[in-house]
């Protein structure tokens, strides 16, 4: 049985909602603060990685937990939410 991963078309898709996801994320009035200075490639690579893993995905997710790379950002239960709805938005 083929992973999720490779259901939805591997790699490339997995980059094409990465990219996408990090457009509204940033654009967003309420978020975009957090992303300032932030190397947007590195982190697109990191978050392929880690979304390609948790679909099945050939590769070994190694970054930092969730909680260790979002330490000390302040962010808050609203801007959690935000982020959840550029996530799951159409």
């Amino acid at each position: 049985m083929a992973s999720i991963f490779d259901q939805i078309g591997g790699a490339s898709a997995v980059s094409a909602v990465v990219d996408e996801f990090y457009e509204r994320v940033v654009a967003d009035p309420a978020l975009g603060r957090y992303f300032a200075g932030t190397d947007m490639g590195k982190l697109k690579a990191h978050q392929r990685s880690f979304v390609a893993a948790a679909l099945g995905g050939p590769q070994e997710y190694r970054g930092k937990t969730m909680d260790q790379a979002h330490a000390g950002l302040g962010i808050t239960g609203s801007d959690f939410d935000a982020v959840v709805g550029h996530l799951a938005g159409p």
